[in-house]
């Protein structure tokens, strides 16, 4: 019996499943319940999402971002999700590419940090310390940035 999936206007790019949540990213404005047809039965997102895997209930979790997301990686205990992709704004505050959410309302979490370039993967440490790895541009090379005390990123400008 297949899953129920919830459907978007778009693509999603990278996901991650905490408990029976499944948190979705990518570039999509809208998202609808499983079989719904496009156009019918769409709730608003900004390139976020999240849904039981169970069910395929459409839950109210929706940080915004005014670009794409490409990555999304959960911290140990699954209560903050880290997000990177292209987006200069998360929840309508700056976030250069990097930003972190609760996994409970999609608000922002504390981070400190910030990605030079788009960020195409990240991923967290057993002890909550994200990495990212950046696409270089054709005119320049990677090189660190420091980005908190906790973490380093990696990032091309």
């Amino acid at each position: 019996m297949p899953l129920p999936t919830a459907q978007i206007n778009g693509i999603v790019w990278d996901q991650v499943v905490v408990g029976d949540i499944v948190y979705a990213v990518g570039k999509f404005s809208a998202v609808r319940p499983a079989g719904s047809p496009a156009g019918q039965n769409e709730s608003p997102r900004g390139n976020a999402m999240a849904y039981n895997i169970n069910t395929g209930e459409i839950l109210n979790w929706a940080p915004t971002t005014n670009g794409t997301i490409n990555s999304i990686a959960a911290s140990a205990d699954g209560q903050t999700l880290y997000l990177g992709g292209e987006f200069t704004t998360l929840n309508n505050q700056t976030a250069w590419r990097v930003g972190a959410v609760r996994a409970s309302d999609g608000q922002r979490a504390p981070l400190g940090a910030a990605a030079n370039g788009s960020v195409k993967a990240l991923s967290v440490s057993p002890t909550d310390r994200p990495s990212t790895s950046v696409a270089p541009s054709p005119r320049s090379t990677p090189r660190p940035v420091s980005a908190s005390r906790r973490s380093t990123w990696a990032a091309s400008s």
